[in-house]
């Protein structure tokens, strides 16, 4: 399994100017293991520079956006979420997020996006639990996932 390293450096290089050195590093080799593994695991890559470039731009988007938040936690929304165990932040929530009512928001919810929040976030099932209890990917779970958080925002919102 021959991949380049150079090119993918080069890439994220292009792609990322102001990342550090060290994080690209850490990016193009965290691609090479996640290849590694797939082919452990007997997934065949048909093209594996281009998967290890894939993987490698989200490991070093993943890491940029956790930099970008240590730094203006202003502006990432779960600095006030971060010790659910304690219960500290629910306690803190304000009036109007202690009187919302889930089950009313998930009968307003499209069917689809009803499960995937009920599923998730009442019954604490993991995404990837919640799909194979649907019967579907992994990746459209993602989706709706992602979809049905956008609709609530949109229907909720202030």
């Amino acid at each position: 399994m021959e991949i380049d390293a150079a090119q993918i450096y080069a890439t994220l290089h292009r792609r990322f100017e102001r990342a550090e050195h060290e994080d690209i590093e850490d990016a193009v080799a965290e691609s090479h293991a996640t290849a590694w593994i797939a082919r452990e695991a007997g997934k065949v890559l048909h093209n594996v520079d281009a998967f290890c470039t894939v993987v490698a731009k989200r490991a070093l988007s993943r890491e940029l956006q956790r930099q970008i938040r240590q730094i203006y936690p202003d502006r990432d929304p779960y600095v006030q979420w971060s010790d659910l165990e304690g219960g500290s932040s629910l306690s803190e929530a304000p009036v109007a997020e202690e009187q919302f009512d889930a089950q009313a928001m998930l009968d307003e919810a499209p069917e689809r996006y009803a499960e995937v929040l009920r599923l998730h976030y009442l019954e604490g099932k993991p995404l990837e639990e919640a799909a194979h209890i649907l019967g579907i990917s992994s990746a459209c779970i993602r989706k709706r996932h992602q979809r049905a958080l956008n609709w609530a925002r949109r229907r909720f919102a202030p």
